[in-house]
């Protein structure tokens, strides 16, 4: 069975970061990586790594404006399962391969690793990790929706007109589509240490300036039992992106000084 992934890029510096890398060699033993990314990248960012870059300039169609570049360049008769993935996300934290096993086997031609359950009628698939078999993805339905992705003026537009649009599309299809997880509300942020604990092999990046920095003691055990070297590349794109030293910073403290981040970020958000 052959597996192509389309990666969705972005890098505030216009770089391929450590923790970028560390997932494209995770992917590549597992199959082909495009790439696509919405900021400009010079070409010898990706030396080292055997990948097909097909999109390096702004585009401002986020996540799915990169599918969108990669899925125009992919040959879809080459592939038997399609993932569409981004790097908002720090991991794998275990081995990726079960995972994609697993989520090939739920039944469903449209799957992925998180489900986002809703009663306001916009549950989805989580975008930053999708997977189609052959009767989606070579669809015409399929191809007519990635390929009129455009400009949106945020990312909740993104997830309402995409990401939940997507999932609805699918429903029209006659397709459920299925999840490994189920994260409500914003617990995907918020509760990276509980996630891991239950084997998703991700936590989103954003932990790093949320709140005030409170998710430090949570990414710092997390990183404590992973693979050194996402620990190391981690550590230096957010000593790259957020100033020297910052890693250091976020991932000191216990209980209280994660609390006391917390106070000052709502007290700041109050004042405001």
């Amino acid at each position: 069975m052959t597996r192509v992934f389309l990666l969705a890029h972005y890098d505030p510096q216009g770089k391929a970061g450590e923790g970028v890398r560390y997932l494209i060699r995770a992917l590549l033993p597992l199959g082909r990586v495009i790439i696509a990314s919405d900021c400009a990248v010079a070409s010898s960012e990706w030396d080292g790594l055997d990948v097909d870059v097909v999109y390096s300039k702004h585009h401002g169609e986020y996540d799915f404006g990169s599918y969108k570049r990669c899925f125009a360049a992919l040959d879809t008769d080459s592939c038997d399962v399609l993932y569409f993935l981004n790097d908002s996300v720090a991991g794998p934290l275990y081995s990726l391969e079960p995972y994609l096993d697993r989520m090939e086997a739920l039944g469903s031609p449209a799957f992925g690793l998180v489900w986002h359950p809703s009663r306001r009628g916009n549950e989805h698939l989580q975008s930053w990790f999708l997977g189609f078999r052959k009767e989606v993805f070579r669809s015409k339905w399929f191809r007519d929706f990635i390929m009129g992705v455009g400009p949106c003026s945020s990312k909740e537009e993104v997830c309402q007109r995409y990401e939940s649009g997507l999932t609805r599309l699918l429903r029209l299809k006659g397709i459920e589509p299925k999840a490994l997880f189920c994260a409500p509300g914003k617990s995907i942020y918020n509760r990276a240490l509980a996630y891991w604990r239950r084997g998703l092999p991700f936590y989103k990046k954003a932990a790093y300036t949320r709140h005030g920095g409170c998710m430090g003691l949570q990414i710092r055990r997390i990183l404590k039992h992973s693979d050194p070297l996402l620990s190391e590349a981690e550590r230096k794109d957010m000593d790259r992106i957020y100033g020297a030293g910052f890693s250091s910073r976020f991932l000191k403290g216990g209980h209280l000084r994660m609390f006391a981040r917390l106070m000052n970020y709502l007290t700041e958000k109050i004042w405001k």
